[in-house]
């Protein structure tokens, strides 16, 4: 099935435009060559590729599969159909919308777990549940998934999988849980010569010592981390692991040494215009100066983190940096910054309420950093 589903792949390096209006002539307009289920599959590849840079174009490759399937009585295929369309919700971050569409499919294999897809399946039905803060049930689908790709001896699934639920306990802070699942997906991706995540596993590894006290062991992995960044010259990967680095010296007391390695993240962040790193980069540097005591350059830094990071930086860390202009003005008598960081700080409570209540929330598995580091280091 790998094979044929390989096969596919190729046969989807460019896609005809396809509207809606040419449903009924889809054969001869889009793989000519390819018949039944095949075409079938193919338009469904088509879709699920291009779900990432053309949404219209990909409903419309997967409608087609759809229709074509359910002509054929292809269940297989209509569930793929409905997968695809919950992944377009899930990217959307209507997770709701996106959990209806993974049950049609699930119904629709009805207890048919051989489908090379089925495993990718359930682990984005758990991640969407999980938005929606049914943790329960996310985890249950997060085992099904591991189940079935252990299964098919998939090492790519085991290895996505053993990152969704590394990070699935690392948001519900069970540091010990993550940690064992980090370093199997570690394990996973130097196993299939994924040496970009296996770097990165390698900093969610630190993260967790870091959460669990265990300052010297994260620095140990945050520095070999780093190395590895450095060796495939992943600038994001170097600048994100150089601020961990920086936090868990700071909690070791060495100052001076995180204030350096914070500026050579900063210079790389600046570098590559990456304004959301260099954001959190200025909030770490403004909670070091702040703690040392130099309140001036600290109430800078927390300017330049809310100047930079705009929109794009977890609400949470807004509020802190908000928090922390109002306490700063306040104690050094700049008392109208202060009740104007109090005004935009309730402001932005408001909203990050707002967005909790209606599942509005940015954060995805994987590779995503965290707000600000505090308390929490970037994964």
């Amino acid at each position: 099935m790998r094979i044929i589903f390989t096969a596919i792949l190729l046969l989807c390096t460019a896609f005809p435009q396809f509207s809606a209006a040419q449903y009924n002539r889809y054969p001869s307009l889009a793989f000519p060559e390819l018949r039944g289920a095949t075409l079938a599959d193919s338009l469904n590849c088509a879709g699920n590729i291009l779900a990432s840079s053309d949404t219209t174009l990909a409903q419309n490759y997967i409608a087609a599969a759809l229709e074509l399937s359910e002509k054929l009585s292809y269940n297989n295929g209509i569930a793929e159909a409905y997968r695809n369309t919950g992944q377009l919700h899930y990217d959307a971050k209507r997770y709701s919308e996106a959990i209806e569409y993974y049950k049609k499919a699930i119904s629709e294999l009805d207890g048919d777990e051989s489908f090379y897809t089925v495993g990718y399946l359930y682990r984005r039905y758990g991640q969407a549940l999980h938005h929606l803060g049914e943790n329960a049930e996310a985890y249950r689908q997060f085992k099904i998934a591991q189940r079935i790709f252990n299964a098919q001896n998939d090492s790519t699934g085991l290895s996505y999988t053993a990152n969704t639920l590394a990070f699935f306990f690392f948001r519900t802070s069970e540091y010990d849980s993550a940690l064992v699942y980090y370093s199997a997906a570690q394990e996973l991706y130097n196993a299939l010569g994924e040496v970009s995540y296996a770097s990165i596993m390698l900093n969610s590894i630190g993260a967790c010592h870091y959460q669990l006290g265990n300052y010297e062991q994260s620095l140990d992995c945050y520095l070999e981390s780093l190395e590895r960044h450095r060796r495939i010259h992943d600038k994001p990967g170097m600048a994100r692991v150089l601020n961990n680095i920086g936090k868990t010296c700071h909690s070791l007391g060495k100052n001076r040494e995180a204030i350096e390695y914070y500026k050579e993240a900063l210079a790389i962040a600046e570098e590559i215009d990456n304004k959301l790193m260099i954001a959190y980069t200025f909030s770490n540097m403004g909670e070091l100066e702040e703690n040392t005591g130099d309140l001036e350059k600290a109430l800078k830094y927390y300017q330049k983190a809310i100047e930079y990071g705009g929109d794009m930086v977890e609400d949470t860390t807004k509020i802190q940096n908000m928090n922390a202009i109002g306490s700063i003005a306040g104690k050094t008598g700049q008392y109208e910054l202060a009740i104007g960081g109090t005004g935009r700080r309730i402001q932005t409570v408001r909203e990050y309420r707002f967005q909790t209540r209606h599942g509005s929330r940015t954060e995805e598995y994987g590779t995503d950093i965290c707000g600000g580091g505090r308390p929490r280091a970037c994964i």
